[in-house]
């Protein structure tokens, strides 16, 4: 019958056999593979970028708010933003009032991030950190640690912070333990 395949038969395609033709197959699928490994480590090195980028819009977040830099922070939220603290919803205003009273009223905070946690997607972005601190009231000064997390958006600005949750670590734990992030 012709045109059918026979499987007896040792087919040739350009002059080349079924060997030559997987010779010639190995460069490309070593170039396809070095080609997708340095891709990603692109990829890893921008997701590391961004990761830090958002880890310095967390911690200007923080320390804009420790000063009460209201103009600067209005940079750095959405106008919807809102945030989970001292057991309450609070929107900006009302978050920028308490730390601000908080502040008149003679308390020092200190705030610090550590082991912050990042999962940046395209347009938002979720991250969880350890806020190591002191509030000093007078002159007794309490070490303190949150665990905090915030969830962002991207903007053409650049990353800006939605959503804010924070909540002091349990009494029991000491302030030395790490904060489990």
């Amino acid at each position: 019958m012709a045109g059918s395949f026979d499987s007896t038969k040792r087919y040739e395609i350009a002059g080349l056999s079924m060997t030559g033709r997987l010779s010639l197959l190995w460069p490309c699928m070593v170039a396809a593979l070095c080609f997708a490994v340095e891709n990603t480590s692109v990829a890893a090195q921008a997701a590391r970028a961004e990761d830090r980028e958002i880890g310095t819009v967390v911690e200007q977040f923080l320390a804009r708010l420790q000063v009460g830099d209201r103009t600067a922070l209005d940079e750095l939220v959405t106008a919807d933003f809102y945030a989970f603290d001292a057991g309450m919803r609070m929107n900006f205003q009302q978050l920028f009032t308490t730390v601000t009273n908080a502040r008149v009223a003679g308390r020092v905070f200190t705030w610090s991030v550590t082991s912050l946690r990042v999962d940046a997607r395209t347009d938002i972005a979720f991250a969880a950190w350890c806020n190591v601190g002191t509030i000093a009231d007078g002159d007794r000064t309490q070490p303190q640690r949150w665990l905090e997390s915030a969830v962002l958006e991207r903007a053409r600005e650049g990353w800006r912070i939605s959503f804010l949750h924070s909540t002091r670590q349990a009494a029991g734990r000491k302030v030395g333990d790490d904060c489990d992030i």
